[in-house]
């Protein structure tokens, strides 16, 4: 399963670098003087795959497991995607944090893992969860930061999150941000209370250095949730619960700012 997952995820990695390359040289995409990093981050979150083929293949002592997939992208989704997290105030942000962690989490070694290689000797240290769970993570951010985002598919993908992975109070504040959109505050308010509170644990028990990019973006959307619930709270006029939140939200970012920081308490 590890090997079969490892280059079902390698394939993906090969397609977004593929089609990064054609988006880098469309027009509207272009206008935006992305980075090739930038363009195939965003690009993940609109990917459809599915496996065609799958099979063996034995050289010497060693066995290598390859993926045939079916991908596909929409140029013009992803454009008008990216034209609306240029409109949004902190979406650019959550969208660079998430740049700055793509070639750290998916990007793999030079050689993929061999199945009856031993675990300790293999060349591609990354837990292949740990690539499709940011896979996932860049597909509900990219969905919650549009303008009016998708609720149907917010609660499908957090259903994905939940059967792959479990806790998915870690992901509804996605949702929570998509309804605040939609102006329904108070269906917004408790998934981002609940969700700052599953993350924050999350983070607190994770045995991840501090500073890795896993980390990081959890930190950095826990501050995202934060800055949400706010507003939330000030449309329903409660400024001074408000302000507690934006207070939180600006420790947090400046955790983020630093070279070593602690996890939030």
């Amino acid at each position: 399963m590890d090997a079969k997952m490892y280059a079902l995820l390698d394939a993906k990695r090969k397609a977004i670098e593929h089609f990064g390359t054609y988006l880098t040289s469309h027009t509207t995409v272009r206008n935006y003087q992305l980075t090739s990093d930038e363009i195939n981050t965003y690009a993940a979150g609109f990917l459809k795959t599915d496996i065609l083929d799958e099979w063996l293949e034995t050289q010497g002592d060693f066995t290598t497991m390859y993926v045939k997939i079916r991908a596909v992208i929409d140029p013009q989704e992803v454009a008008r995607g990216l034209e609306e997290i240029k409109q949004q105030v902190g979406e650019e942000s959550s969208f660079a944090e998430m740049t700055a962690s793509f070639r750290e989490v998916l990007v793999p070694g030079e050689k993929r893992p061999l199945l009856n290689t031993p675990e300790e000797e293999r060349p591609l240290r990354r837990n292949w969860k740990d690539q499709q769970r940011f896979e996932l993570w860049v597909k509900l951010s990219v969905e919650a930061g549009r303008k009016q985002p998708d609720l149907k598919r917010l609660q499908q993908l957090i259903a994905e999150w939940d059967k792959e992975f479990g806790n998915p109070r870690v992901v509804e504040g996605q949702l929570g941000i998509a309804l605040f959109k939609h102006h329904r505050i108070d269906e917004a308010i408790p998934l981002l209370e609940r969700s700052i509170r599953a993350l924050k644990q999350e983070i607190v028990n994770s045995k991840l250095p501090q500073n890795s990019p896993p980390i990081r973006l959890m930190t950095w959307q826990l501050a995202f949730y934060h800055s949400y619930l706010a507003k939330c709270l000030h449309r329903k006029g409660n400024h001074h619960q408000a302000h507690r939140y934006e207070t939180i939200q600006r420790k947090l970012m400046k955790h983020l700012g630093e070279r070593e920081f602690h996890h939030p308490q």
